[in-house]
């Protein structure tokens, strides 16, 4: 493209017709060269600065200049190299040697643009070549004459094409072309190079006038959107035009077309950006569509202070799009690069956990934890620095030469619409976790298995007692009666002589439903907490338990400070007695989820030994129901973004992956659904009708699942967890090096969930 340009841009030059010879100057014997002679190089130098009027410049006492060969210019022409010398080249030809064609063409350009000729830029030799051509010293056809010498004649025509006094508008004609057919680049080239010979011979306000306007319109289309740039050519061409036809042409593109030139990248391109700037830079330079916005939408700073005019499209769309992490007190205030790269990532479709790599800056120690992984999101990702290796800076702005490099970076990030599956390079070295377990005490194998499954049982927790609530079925009593489940006795026996820990797990089911309201009424105050607390303390001591497994689900958020203040008191009063704590907790990926919740994590961690986090029973049969939804037991997507934020919240030490090892069979033509051991699974399928079985792999939620009819023609769908899916589980602990994993059920199990652990523990 610039070497077309560059043929375009000659043409400009050279278009219009000129008399040289009309020149009512008197001429000397010194210019006066026979059309068909050879004109040496100091007469060639001579008689174009001569014909351009360089005259008056001419010092009277000039250094003497020499040439290849050492030898300085004849007296005559001394004056006229020494002025000319900055345009020419480094080895002047012999002075006395004929000047070629190319030499001749070269000398002008450089002359004509401010000595900006550069024979190394394909556009410029086009240039020279064109300029030869339109001055019809050679044809198209003779390349090869290029380096010929050049007769005075020919001189005359090539000087008299160039002349721009007298070419005029004429010039950019070329340039017009390139801009018409969107060849900015070409164009832009041109104009410059109008302006430049303009400038620096004098030519016609009109001829100045439209290589700005022109010019202006290059930058106003640009790819980077210079409307600053474009601002400033389209005012210096009102300026030099004079309220002539480019000047009201130019005034009606700013009023009409030019968008505000504060979206230019280039305006002010070191003062840290606002609010609104960075939502509207962002958003005008990603081609976001500000059009969604209905017209009625309104976006407000926490002052009731709508954006800036020229800014508020976007600043709409932001809020519309709910990209912006929070509303600030005034859009005119700086934006600090935490909320920058938070909106950035919002912008993208990235999430704060979408790092691979967490960066812990020293600087950002006291936001909270979204704001930490979106900046380890934007730093992972190459679209925003640090300020340095070891800190992000995170109260401090950007300006827009920084913002161009965001940009650039964003516009090479696609954005994240799926959940992706982890990478699996993860090193399956054995080592040593706490893997634990809950025995319910109903079934009469799960002794069989703990006996024979010992080595990998670290802790098993009993569910022995139930909060307040005697039942029957589960042959559990209340803990206000310090009744123990006698069925237990032979199995919590038998797991002491196996070296295995003993915790008795305290739930709040009632009637199988999570009671939120029944823990309330335990802890609300001071006094329920002791008795419970008592209450514990005493069977686990009368038993010689290890310790107490906390399994209080689905509670009330407002409980958060009793719930704290139950754990705390638990924690020192067992700790006493040199016995564990170790509770559930749900799992979050996010500060607006963990802050609304129960768990005041970083005070909770300070009590319990072990967490037991929930990443299973994602679509349970409880819900199938009411959704009609079936899905895996756990997702492994979810499980590492889960992860990679509660390892922020909790010492990753203290965090036991929770596994559930069973399988859900969702009866798809009844609505219905029921947990199944996975010992059992080979039975169901075998009972089948045969040729229905159809057995998946969900990759991108790491999960089998089987489908089949059975014989009373029901559709079942059973989701479960297999040897590839535990191991990708289990690439998770070894990754964020967790303490181990607890799963539920012992009841449930099969050789293939055994052989995982042979492979991935000690």
């Amino acid at each position: 493209m610039k070497k077309f340009f560059s043929i375009i841009f000659i043409l400009i030059f050279l278009f219009s017709p000129v008399n040289i010879s009309s020149s009512a100057e008197k001429k000397t014997n010194t210019f006066e060269v026979p059309a068909k002679s050879f004109v040496t190089v100091e007469q060639g130098i001579a008689i174009v600065l001569h014909e351009l009027g360089f005259d008056k410049n001419l010092q009277s006492n000039p250094q003497p200049i020499y040439d290849s060969a050492g030898q300085k210019p004849s007296k005559n022409f001394l004056g006229y190299v020494a002025f000319a010398k900055k345009y020419l080249p480094k080895s002047i030809p012999p002075f006395n040697s004929k000047m070629t064609r190319v030499f001749a063409a070269k000398f002008i350009l450089s002359l004509l643009n401010c000595n900006t000729f550069d024979s190394q830029n394909p556009l410029d030799n086009k240039i020279v070549l064109s300029i030869l051509v339109e001055s019809k010293v050679i044809s198209s056809t003779q390349k090869n004459e290029l380096e010929k010498p050049i007769t005075g004649g020919e001189l005359q025509k090539l000087v008299g094409r160039v002349k721009i006094k007298m070419i005029g508008v004429d010039m950019a004609k070329p340039a017009w072309e390139a801009y018409s057919k969107g060849k900015l680049k070409d164009a832009e080239f041109i104009f410059k190079r109008c302006i430049n010979a303009g400038l620096h011979l004098g030519t016609t306000p009109s001829y100045l006038a439209n290589s700005y306007y022109g010019l202006g319109l290059v930058y106003a289309h640009h790819s980077n959107k210079r409307y600053y740039e474009a601002y400033s050519m389209l005012i210096q061409a009102i300026k030099i035009d004079n309220n002539g036809k480019i000047a009201q042409a130019a005034k009606k593109y700013l009023a009409e077309k030019l968008p505000p030139y504060q979206l230019d990248l280039n305006y002010q391109p070191t003062k840290n950006l606002t609010y609104e700037e960075v939502m509207a830079l962002v958003g005008h330079h990603l081609y976001l569509d500000v059009k969604e916005v209905p017209s009625n939408f309104a976006a407000k700073d926490k002052n009731n202070n709508n954006p800036s005019s020229w800014a508020a499209p976007y600043v709409r769309l932001a809020f519309y799009r709910k990209s912006v992490p929070f509303v600030p007190s005034s859009f005119k205030d700086i934006a600090p690069r935490y909320w920058i790269a938070a909106y950035l990532c919002n912008v993208k479709g990235l999430m704060h956990y979408d790092y691979d790599k967490y960066y812990d800056f020293k600087d950002i120690k006291s936001l909270d934890t979204n704001y930490k992984m979106f900046i380890s999101v934007v730093v992972d990702k190459g679209i925003m620095e640090p300020t340095s290796k070891e800190t992000f800076s995170p109260y401090d702005g950007i300006n827009r030469i920084q913002l161009r490099k965001i940009l650039l970076a964003m516009n090479s990030i696609k954005a994240i619409s799926t959940p992706k599956p982890p990478s699996q390079q993860i090193l399956t070295v054995k080592t040593s976790k706490i893997i634990a377990t809950y025995y319910k005490g109903v079934e009469a194998e799960q002794i069989q298995i703990m006996t024979k499954r010992s080595k990998f049982l670290d802790m098993i927790n009993f569910d022995a007692v139930m909060l307040g609530v005697a039942s029957t079925k589960e042959h559990t009593q209340a803990v206000s009666t310090y009744f123990y489940n006698p069925d237990l006795e032979a199995a919590l026996q038998k797991a002491n002589e196996l070296g295995i820990s003993t915790f008795l797990s305290l739930s709040n089911l009632n009637k199988g439903k999570f009671d939120a309201q029944l823990v309330h009424n335990y802890i609300k105050d001071e006094k329920g907490r002791k008795t419970l607390v008592n209450d514990l303390v005493k069977l686990v001591n009368l038993y010689n338990l290890t310790g107490v497994h906390i399994d209080f689900e689905h509670l009330n958020p407002q409980d958060k400070a009793n719930l704290t203040e139950f754990i705390k008191l638990l924690s020192e009063k067992l700790k006493r007695s040199n016995k564990k704590l170790t509770m559930v907790i749900g799992a979050y990926m996010s500060d607006l989820e963990a802050n609304a919740s129960v768990y005041d994590f970083e005070k909770l961690a300070k009590y319990v030994d072990y967490f037991n986090l929930i990443l299973y029973d994602d679509f349970p049969k409880s819900k199938y129901p009411i959704t009609g939804i079936d899905g895996p037991i756990s997702n492994i997507v979810r499980i590492e973004r889960v992860l990679k934020y509660m390892t922020l919240r909790i010492p990753s030490s203290k965090i036991l992956m929770g596994i559930g090892v069973y399988g859900i069979d969702f009866n798809i033509t009844n609505k219905t659904a029921e947990n199944v051991k996975l010992s059992d699974i080979p039975n169901i399928v075998k009972n089948a009708i045969q040729g229905s079985v159809k057995y998946f792999y969900d990759s991108k939620s790491q999960s089998p699942y089987i489908e089949f009819k059975n014989p009373d023609n029901t559709v079942h769908k059973v989701w479960y967890e297999n040897k590839k899916s535990l191991e990708e589980r289990m690439k998770m602990v070894h990754k964020y090096n967790l303490a181990g994993i607890c799963f539920y059920w012992l009841g449930s199990s099969s050789n293939e969930l055994y052989q995982v652990f042979d492979k991935y523990l000690k």
